[in-house]
């Protein structure tokens, strides 16, 4: 033994170093003294192990010293048991341990006693769906505790109550409780709970959409800031930030979080967080348009699901299984359907209901905004959620209501000004865009494209070498700088340039809107169309501006486009000749409208 841990045990007791949450000193004691350790600090070194994952060494102890314990000891012995056989998936021998406490102890009248029984029975119902009956429980217990007036259980009372709150959809109250029960275990100096609760905090405004801003950086930090024996909070949060990652498109990202954590979990045998690790790979699978290893993923986490104990996880499998069916239009999405309606008649998550309402399979006439994303999801539908997507970085759901193939790599434009959106295998990015580069990329839609074409087409002149190749030369080395990691998508030849054959621009087609104060062009997102390659960036604003207003002049087009009047009633003229639009009048009081064909 070190002298510090010398030190440290000469003025602790087990009991105290328990509380404080030093699981691992309380090991080192055992393992460098076993024989040192006094009766009554047994019960605390099964605890200790429990936690720790050693539940087997944990198991045998008790049974070769129960004999000597007291009621408290073997209440509180056979609590940490079943709660460290559970977080080891065992649900069914977590449910004998908290059976054999409720027969030995279960009307037992000192308080402390009586604690243990509900608390574990709550946790056992907790872990295994049971919400509702679990909070009623966990309100007993946390009276218990009180009425015991003993802190370190009351804090355990008050952290799990919280859980039972944030699942049944009370999610502000839980975390409330949680914020409330991190403060407590902070005063009492056990840092290690503390640090628990902390997590379970974030984990929880992750899930659940609070402060979409932050949320992501602050995660960041809290796995930095994990010490390495904390790898159960530490795959947690590993898993919550890489579907974070994920709904924000940073596609890679997520993969290379997941495959580093990955044997950690393994290594673990927590069979929910192996089942968690498979799920978020199957939802990358399917974001890229990987469908067949989608299906190994949710077949790899069918395999370790417990039918009682995992129904969360059941539900979250048939839904994305559910989701890949139906997208092809497979009959068998029918019975998943009936699956999931059957499985969450049983189960009774918050977070579940709400999945089911959003597909109009039930009405949820308890609708909470407590659950930010879902209160985001309800209002997004085809292209009206375009700007909501936008606003919320959760660049994933841009699938929702764009008419994108997944596993196309595609470059959206006007989905919101001067920016585009690309969509690839690496995820989706949304990048700015110089007052030019929309317009080069649009007119390179059409295929391969010269210099003189290029520039006639974008910036309307007639070209000529000396007065335009630093033009072009200067416009596509910011098309490139823009588009970032994507800077390969643009292609140069030797007369020209081109798009890269596997890329596909789309164009947002809306209405155009004059602006009462500048005179500016406004695009209203509607449907996705390909970009008319006979046609300038004027002029299909122009025809999407006629779309919404019945007549449009030379003066009008060229306050428009800020563009001179001879360039004005050029584009105008090959409108017409190109049988788009209708000329009407003569001289200054010349019109265009749309002709019949045109018009939708």
């Amino acid at each position: 033994m070190s002298e510090i841990t010398k030190n440290k045990t000469s003025k602790q007791r087990l009991s105290e170093l328990f509380f404080l949450g030093h699981y691992t000193t309380i090991l080192q004691i055992y393992k460098d003294h076993p024989l040192s350790l006094a009766e009554k600090d047994i019960p605390f070194l099964i605890g200790a192990l429990s936690f720790l994952g050693k539940t087997l060494e944990a198991e045998e102890i008790f049974k070769t010293r129960q004999a000597s314990f007291s009621e408290k000891e073997q209440a509180a012995s056979l609590f940490y048991l079943g709660v460290g056989v559970a977080r080891k998936s065992k649900y069914k021998k977590a449910r004998r341990f908290f059976r054999e406490n409720q027969k030995r102890f279960g009307n037992h009248d000192q308080a402390e006693i009586s604690f243990y029984t509900y608390q574990g029975i709550a946790f056992y119902l907790y872990f295994t769906g049971q919400f509702f009956r679990s909070e009623k429980f966990a309100t007993k217990a946390l009276r218990l505790a009180v009425r015991a007036q003993n802190p370190h259980i009351k804090v355990l009372a008050q952290d799990l109550l919280a859980h039972t709150l944030v699942q049944t959809g009370r999610v502000y109250s839980g975390l409330e409780l949680l914020k409330e029960a991190h403060d407590i275990a902070l005063r009492l100096g056990n840092d290690a709970f503390a640090s628990a609760t902390q997590v379970s905090i974030l984990l929880y405004e992750a899930t659940y959409g609070h402060r979409p801003e932050s949320i992501v950086p602050d995660l960041e930090k809290c796995l930095h800031n994990l010490k390495p024996q904390d790898s159960y909070s530490k795959s947690n949060v590993v898993l919550e930030l890489a579907r974070q990652k994920t709904l924000r498109g940073l596609w890679k990202d997520a993969e290379t979080l997941l495959n580093l954590q990955a044997p950690v979990i393994f290594s673990s045998e927590n069979r929910r967080q192996e089942i968690a690790l498979n799920l978020r790979w199957a939802e990358l699978a399917y974001l890229r348009g990987q469908t067949v290893l989608a299906w190994q993923y949710l077949r790899g986490a069918n395999l370790r699901l417990d039918q009682e104990a995992d129904k969360n996880f059941a539900i979250q499998i048939l839904g994305l299984e559910h989701k890949i069916l139906t997208e092809q239009n497979n009959p068998l999405a029918l019975e998943k359907k009936k699956l999931l309606l059957e499985l969450s008649r049983s189960f009774s998550s918050k977070i579940n209901r709400n999945m089911i309402s959003r597909r109009q399979w039930i009405q949820e006439k308890d609708f909470s905004e407590d659950d930010h994303i879902h209160t985001l999801l309800s209002q997004i539908g085809d292209n009206s959620g375009i700007e909501l997507v936008h606003k919320s970085g959760y660049y994933s759901w841009y699938y929702k209501c764009l008419p994108l193939q997944k596993g196309v790599n595609y470059l959206v434009l006007g989905l919101s000004k001067n920016r585009a959106v690309t969509f690839s295998i690496d995820g989706i990015e949304v990048i700015k865009l110089a007052d030019f580069s929309a317009r080069i990329l649009e007119v390179l839609r059409q295929g391969p494209l010269d210099k003189a074409t290029l520039v006639e087409k974008v910036w309307g002149y007639e070209y000529h070498p000396l007065r335009h190749d630093s033009l072009v030369y200067a416009a596509m080395s910011t098309l490139r700088r823009n588009l970032g990691s994507k800077h390969t998508w643009i292609q140069t030849l030797d007369s020209g340039y081109q798009l890269e054959k596997n890329v596909h621009i789309l164009q947002a087609r809306g209405s155009i809107n004059e602006s009462k104060n500048s005179g500016s062009i406004l695009l209203k997102s509607s449907s996705l169309r390909p970009v008319d390659a006979e046609l300038n960036y004027r002029q299909l604003q122009a025809l999407d501006y006629l779309q919404e207003n019945r007549f449009l002049s030379t003066r009008q087009y060229k306050d428009l486009f800020k563009t001179t009047e001879i360039t004005a009633c050029r584009d105008l003229a090959a409108l017409n000749k190109k049988g788009h639009v209708v000329r009407i009048g003569f001289g200054r009081a010349t019109q265009y409208t749309l002709a019949q064909g045109d018009r939708k």
